[in-house]
């Protein structure tokens, strides 16, 4: 399932307490999200919210290097090396 599934960051209707919310990533797997917009549909903050309570790398994860992993993309970021 792992293979074929990604669950996406919108709408994001997480817990309000951040050790709950810490939880839920745990359980879930941040390898596992993939940032998501839902245009032109406006859910209001929730996607911002959810992406500010995650850390650097996280939130890279979540959105750019979960989704070019799972689609075969190559991104800027990886492709970059020392200058």
């Amino acid at each position: 399932v792992r293979r074929h599934l990604k669950a996406t960051t919108e709408p994001a209707q997480l817990p309000p307490d951040p050790a709950a919310r810490e939880a839920l990533l745990d359980m879930v797997g941040t390898d596992m999200l993939m940032f998501a917009s839902d245009y032109p549909h406006d859910h209001g903050a929730s996607g911002a919210a959810f992406l500010e309570a995650l850390d650097g790398a996280t939130r890279e994860a979540v959105t750019r290097s979960n989704a070019a992993a799972f689609y075969g993309f190559t991104t800027a970021a990886s492709t970059s090396g020392p200058r």
